[in-house]
């Protein structure tokens, strides 16, 4: 049997090679999704931590000063009544703070680590 007297030739090289069937993309476009998607539901369900300045602390949150390089940006965090909160979490402490993101993308802190009080100004 002759391919070419076949009623199931290929009518162009691109489709022989496989690049133009619709169904051949939809196939890895499906596999790659299904690759990556455990990566994504890890990096919003983990655990992550961010070291910092407090610029602001209040009861039901804190902001902090997160460096990268010479730029600084702030990043809310939600405190609960479940976040361990050490003595010398104040305005200008450089902490370490561990938390998760929960369902409206917002960073709930679990824990918060003192690595060295403000300074203090002395009078004079």
């Amino acid at each position: 049997m002759r391919l070419a007297n076949s009623r199931f030739r290929c009518r162009s090289r691109a489709h022989a090679a496989g690049t133009g069937s619709p169904r051949a993309t939809l196939a890895i476009a499906f596999a790659l999704a299904c690759l990556l998607a455990p990566i994504r539901a890890h990096a919003v369900n983990g655990k992550h931590q961010a070291t910092g300045t407090i610029l602001l602390r209040s009861p039901s949150g804190i902001v902090m000063l997160k460096k990268f390089g010479e730029h600084t940006a702030k990043w809310d965090f939600v405190l609960t009544h479940d976040t361990e909160i050490p003595d010398g979490v104040a305005k200008g402490a450089r902490v370490t703070i561990y938390y998760h993101y929960d369902s409206a993308s917002k960073r709930i802190a679990e824990r918060i680590k003192v690595i060295s009080a403000p300074a203090v100004k002395k009078p004079g």
